[in-house]
């Protein structure tokens, strides 16, 4: 129907909107794939624009997705997660705030033992092992991981874009901040032939040079708690990198590194590289809000000592191939000899 008369969704988006997001949580799992499908075949047709009002709905659905205590609809949410991460990457880091803590809870659990009242908030999640999943732990951690990755990568891109506005925009403010000058011609100011402007940003096209930025207001209420800055960054940072390096030291225990020369399986491996794309991309955050480098001095304080000993002790790391037997090579017929 809507392929058919394009011109309903724009017309009824909200209402539109308000179905598809409402299904996300269904517990019938064919109800929450057709609202994937059709949110697919929605996000090229609707600009961010016109989406960007209903967004906060879209969003709140999403993260009530990936926090529900069904682990098919956990799974399934990152399903939408791609889709708006592909189509609408500006609108859904806007909301990183409550996104980055549902990744956190996605491969993991905050403990809530009395004796970790005085301990600090790193220490307070471990990895979780839910084992109703349809997955292994490891595979649904790599699935996490890949879309957190993605996730940090489209707030890196965000936050890079930002600044070479703002630095363009001032280079073409400079020019007219420093012109005060005013050229008149008294004998065509005589004849009605030429005005004065007296003041800077006044007639009809005013020039106004100000240090000051449009924000969506949409942002307003979570601007203090994401990424933006430094302290927020570290923040996240001291709960995310000891889950980081317990994941990798699952996808390679210390009694497997000591033979790691014969190479790493595939699956492990994959979740060693998606661990430090994370970190990678965690560092260029760092450098992108951090012009003092007290973060930069602050992560090789805390972490270089854990990333030599578990990550480079054992460099470089190869992929192991595993060669599947075929059954008819495994059970060779018996042949008599006589």
């Amino acid at each position: 129907l809507l392929s058919q008369y394009p011109f309903i969704i724009d017309a009824h988006l909200s209402n539109i909107l308000s179905e598809v997001t409402a299904v996300f949580t269904d517990r019938d799992a064919n109800v929450r794939l057709a609202a994937v499908q059709l949110l697919q075949f929605l996000a090229p047709k609707i600009r961010t624009e016109h989406i960007s009002p209903f967004f906060p709905l879209v969003s709140a659905h999403l993260s009530s997705a990936m926090t529900h205590i069904t682990e098919g609809i956990q799974e399934d949410s990152l399903k939408v997660l791609d889709i708006l991460l592909e189509h609408y990457p500006a609108l859904i880091t806007g909301r990183s705030s409550i996104l980055l803590k549902n990744f956190v809870e996605l491969i993991s659990h905050q403990q809530l033992s009395k004796g970790l009242v005085n301990r600090d908030r790193s220490q307070s999640w471990i990895l979780s092992v839910n084992p109703n999943r349809r997955v292994t732990s490891q595979q649904w951690r790599l699935k996490v991981l890949a879309r957190l990755s993605k996730f940090l990568q489209a707030l890196a891109d965000g936050s890079s874009r930002l600044r070479e506005s703002e630095g363009l925009q001032e280079q073409k403010e400079t020019p007219h901040a420093t012109s005060n000058s005013i050229f008149i011609n008294w004998k065509d100011h005589a004849n009605d032939q030429q005005q004065i402007q007296v003041y800077e940003n006044g007639g009809s096209q005013p020039n106004v040079s100000s240090q000051f930025r449009l924000r969506c207001l949409g942002t307003l209420g979570t601007v203090d708690e994401d990424l933006s800055s430094p302290e927020n960054l570290k923040g996240f940072i001291e709960i995310i990198i000891p889950l980081l390096i317990e994941c990798w030291i699952e996808a390679l225990p210390p009694q497997l590194a000591a033979s790691v020369g014969s190479g790493v399986e595939r699956e492990p491996l994959q979740v060693m590289q998606q661990v430090l794309n994370v970190i990678s991309l965690l560092w260029k955050l760092s450098k992108q809000q951090d012009e003092t480098h007290t973060l930069e001095s602050w992560l090789r304080k805390n972490y270089l000592t854990d990333f030599k000993h578990h990550f480079m002790s054992h460099f470089p790391y190869a992929l192991k191939e595993i060669t599947k037997q075929r059954k008819k090579d495994t059970n060779k017929r018996m042949i008599p000899v006589g």
